[in-house]
């Protein structure tokens, strides 16, 4: 009852979906459909069986029957018994509509687009989107049956439903029917025509199949059917077999067995016929004898590479099996091959001598190895005389390979030599080009070392400069001959405790292994330090305190509690003092014993590391405390705030710390000023004592007191003020230099380009020993500001003044020019290099040949202006191998005591002037004489 009840509802449902469709006239399918009596389902039951239209099924709008039991029809046939005219319900349940093949049956029903199926019987028409065509429409199940058909007269449909006219060939079954422009098919037997468009051509349309069958057929007489319907003429190879059919012009095939003719345009060709196929078969065969039949039918004759098989043949088509075969054909060179049974050439394989009377190797072209030759896959090298001949198997020497006089160890097995260690014959290492191994080698990446026999060393020390260019080294030679690398040996194995490297050498001096971060500590003989404590300057890092760990002979860098906790370092040795790591910075005094009892985690005040009471902030990592260094954030009254840690210290920044990025400003408590300010200028006397300027830049989330010139627009105006380098303030009420221009700065620090007359009022001193202008400052201030224009590479800089005689020596002090050294000199008569920057390019005790030195001039001699001659200038010059003699500009000493113009182009100063210019100011520092 429920079910009836539910069939009901469904009906009611798609009646009134149904009355709404028909009702609305702007669905357009429903206006071309026949009106049907509905029912009101208000008032009235649901009829026994109905029709619906509805989109709520398929997403589309379609016609449905209704069943009585109120189920939709699917997949069958709707008689006109229930409906008033015969349809298909479709397995959605919607009719069919126009041509519809059903997946199932692959029968073809035609229907209106009410659903309305065809009349039975012969339908010529084009409404079905096929083109005029011709159908037949089955009485009995009201479509259109696909294949052979006498109904009506001999037709065939297709899978298209309509009737075949012309040639047509089954997708199915591959038959090919050939039919009238009515569809009647041709009658059965032979039939030559060309009324089907492929040209006069012969066909044979079977009795059983009314169709051409492709394939051999005994029929008529033996042909073969083309999968286009006509028999084969010529040659045809069919694309699904491969396989070649012979016929005359009527079709009739050729006899099978061995055929000789030129009868198929391929020339004079030897031909197989197969007794089962009827047809030559493509591939290897022994009927007859071996042979091979090609793609084209007739059988090789000669060479042929067939998917990387090589075979010979002879004129009569015969396989040449287990012999060998010399040709050029494979390879392009004359080469030799053993041909297999099979009638293939051997490839990757050892060939015997009861095959072939010798031993030989095919490799894999299958030309047989001549000469050296090492496989790509396995690596193994053979040795074969000029006919392929493998070498006998154990020790030989010999020269006949190419390689020079050399020993090959052959193994009796594989009849080539390994490369690697073998113990076979006396221990020996092959090289991976055949040869054994004789004095210092590297096979495989393993080192070797052995004697004019090949013998390798074993279990012992070798002393060898063969891997590094003549540097002697240290290596151990294991039990198979390789050098052991990143290994520790033992003295149980070696002698004493020592470590191979990477390369092999034993480490000497100090190592650290790049893998592990060890540090071994050897003497020059590879004798790894005893463990336990060692302190001493031998390791190139001064006195030094190390820990040797007993179980890895070296020093491990990061904490350890040997006797007392202490910390290595990633170069081996203990820190002592203050000690930078990534976790931060550890303490420890001059034993390098560390003393967490002093430290806690978070702030501590304390004179316990520095001498002086400074502030350190103490983070635990892996159960130990490290001072923080970099920026960092922690409470401090209650408050999170920005810190800095003093990398090289430990202890938070306090007043003023000059960064590459600026200065860093904080309180005496070490709250940085960025915790109070913001980017821009903060004027403020929590720093000073007294009110200051600074403008703070953000560089990298931080803030940093601007230092050297800079510009800021506010307003819309652009003004230029200087930091100090050290205290990171607005320069204010002072002078500075930068870009070549000299600025006054305000009391707000704003910069005024200001302009100095240096050369006002001043002259020439008399005398080198009487300098009256030291403290001229406008005078010395144009010297820094030379300095500052031209710059230097060094942290020194000379302005030589050729009108005033003067020389002032600058040096940079926290990147300011200060002024170190005014002399008076006597200066050159010819002015060389005036108006030019120079810079000390090399210095000599004497300008001129050392056997002058002492005499009070030309001592202590700094060139500035290197410049050679091909003679010996004024007799006392110096010789310079490859140069010359050496006639440069310098400062050097002069016997002078007045200023003036005595020297030919050098620059003179008193004996103790230019003997400090020779011992402080370095090579590479710039000069400016004007």
């Amino acid at each position: 009852m429920t079910n009836t009840l539910r069939h009901l509802n469904i009906a009611k449902k798609a009646a009134v979906a149904f009355t709404s469709l028909v009702l609305c006239a702007c669905v357009a399918p429903c206006a071309a459909w026949a009106a049907e009596a509905e029912v009101d389902p208000q008032t009235s039951a649901a009829p026994a069986g109905h029709w619906m239209v509805t989109d709520t099924i398929t997403g589309s709008i379609e016609r449905f029957w209704v069943e009585p039991s109120g189920d939709i029809a699917k997949n069958r046939l709707i008689t006109a018994d229930e409906a008033g005219y015969w349809a298909y319900a479709t397995s959605t349940g919607a009719v069919v509509r126009g041509v519809y093949a059903d997946p199932e049956t692959g029968l073809v029903y035609l229907a209106d687009n009410d659903g309305k199926l065809s009349d039975t019987g012969w339908v010529v028409t084009s409404k079905y989107g096929q083109g005029l065509q011709r159908y037949f429409v089955d009485a009995q199940t009201h479509a259109c049956v696909p294949g052979y058909s006498a109904d009506g007269y001999d037709h065939a449909t297709t899978r298209e439903g309509f009737v075949v006219r012309g040639a047509y060939a089954d997708p199915k079954t591959g038959y090919v029917y050939l039919a009238d422009n009515d569809g009647k098919l041709s009658e059965t037997g032979w039939v030559v025509t060309s009324k089907y468009g492929q040209g006069l051509q012969r066909y044979f349309v079977d009795a059983q199949t009314h169709a051409c069958v492709p394939g051999y057929s005994a029929d008529g007489y033996d042909h073969a059917t083309t999968r286009e319907g006509f028999v084969v003429r010529g040659v045809y190879a069919d694309p699904t077999t491969g396989n070649v059919y012979l016929a005359d012009n009527d079709g009739k095939l050729s006899g099978t067995g061995w055929l000789v003719t030129d009868a198929y345009g391929q020339g004079l060709q030897r031909y197989f016929v197969d007794e089962t196929a009827h047809a030559c078969v493509p591939g290897y065969s022994t009927d007859g004898y071996p042979h091979y039949t090609t793609e084209a039918g007739y059988v090789l004759r000669g060479e042929l590479t067939v998917r990387g098989v090589h075979l010979f043949a002879d004129n009569d088509g015969r396989l040449s099996i287990s012999r060998w075969v010399c040709t050029d054909a494979v390879t392009g060179s004359l080469e030799r091959f053993w041909v297999e049974e099979s009638g293939e050439v051997a490839t990757n394989r050892l060939i015997t001598p009861d095959e072939a009377g010798y031993w030989a190797y095919a490799t894999s072209t299958g030309a047989v190895v001549r000469g050296v030759y090492a496989d790509p896959e396995t690596g193994l090298v053979y040795l074969a005389d000029n006919d392929g001949k493998l070498s006998d198997t154990g020790w030989v020497v010999t020269s006949k390979y190419g390689q020079g006089l050399q020993r090959y160890f052959v193994d009796a097995k594989t009849h080539a030599c390994i490369p690697g260690f073998s113990t076979e014959g006396y221990a020996h290492v092959t090289s991976t080009e055949g040869y054994v191994v004789r004095g210092a080698a590297t096979v495989n990446g393993e080192k070797y070392l052995a004697d004019n026999d090949g013998k390798v060393l074993t279990d012992t020390w070798a002393v060898t400069g063969a891997f590094t260019n003549g540097d002697l080294q240290r290596y151990w030679a294991s039990s198979e001959g390789a050098f052991a690398v990143n290994t520790l040996l033992s003295e149980y194995v070696a002698g004493y405790w020592a470590y191979a490297t990477s390369t092999g050498a034993v480490a000497r001096g100090r190592y650290t292994d790049p893998q592990t971060g060890y540090v071994y500590l050897a003497n020059n003989e590879g004798e790894l330090e005893n463990p336990g404590w060692l302190v001493t300057s031998a390791y190139g890092q001064g006195l030094q305190r190390y820990c040797v760990d007993a179980d890895y002979h070296a020093c491990i860098p990061g904490f350890s509690e040997f006797d007392y906790l202490h910390y290595t370092t990633k170069d081996g040795y203990v820190a002592r003092g203050d000690y930078l790591t990534d976790m931060g910075i550890i303490f420890a005094d001059n034993d390098g014993r560390v003393d967490e009892s002093a430290m806690q985690e978070g702030w501590a005040v304390t004179d316990a590391f520095d001498g002086r009471v400074e502030r350190y902030y103490f983070q635990s990592y892996d159960g130990h405390l490290y001072a923080t260094v970099g920026f960092f954030q922690a409470q401090l009254n209650d408050t999170e705030l920005w810190f800095y840690g003093i990398p090289e210290e430990g202890y938070v920044v306090r007043s003023k710390y000059t960064t590459n990025n600026g200065v860093l400003v904080a309180n005496g408590d070490g709250v940085l000023i960025e915790n109070s300010f913001g980017a821009g200028f903060a004027v403020t006397d929590a720093f000073d004592g007294e009110y200051q300027r600074y403008f703070l830049q953000n560089v990298d989330g931080h803030l940093y007191a601007k230092t050297g010139y800079f510009e800021v627009t506010e307003g819309g105006e652009t003004k230029a003020y200087f930091g100090d380098e050290e205290e990171g303030y607005v320069v204010r009420n002072d002078t500075r230099y930068y870009d070549g221009v000299v600025y006054k700065a305000d009391n707000d620090g704003v910069l005024t380009a200001i302009a100095i007359d240096y050369n006002a009022n001043e002259t020439r001193d008399p005398t080198l020993s009487e300098v009256t202008w030291s403290t001229h400052a406008n005078y010395l201030n144009q010297m820094r500001l030379y300095a500052s224009i031209y710059e230097s590479a060094t942290d020194w800089f000379i302005a030589a003044d050729w009108t005033l005689c003067r020389v002032t020596i600058l040096q940079r002090v926290n990147g300011n020019w200060v002024v170190s050294k005014t002399w008076n000199g006597n200066f050159g008569y010819s002015g060389v290099g005036n108006g030019d920057t120079h810079t000390i390019k090399h210095k000599q005790i004497c300008n001129w040949d050392d056997s002058y030195f002492g005499l009070g001039y030309n001592d202590w001699s700094s060139c500035y202006i290197e410049s050679y001659s091909d003679y010996n200038v004024g007799g006392h010059s110096r010789y310079i191998p490859g140069y010359g003699y050496e006639d440069c500009a310098s400062i050097h000493s002069t016997g002078y005591n007045h200023t003036g113009y005595d020297n030919r182009g050098c620059i003179g100063l008193t004996w103790d002037n230019a003997k400090f210019v020779y011992d402080y100011i370095p090579v590479g520092t710039n000069m400016y004489l004007f």
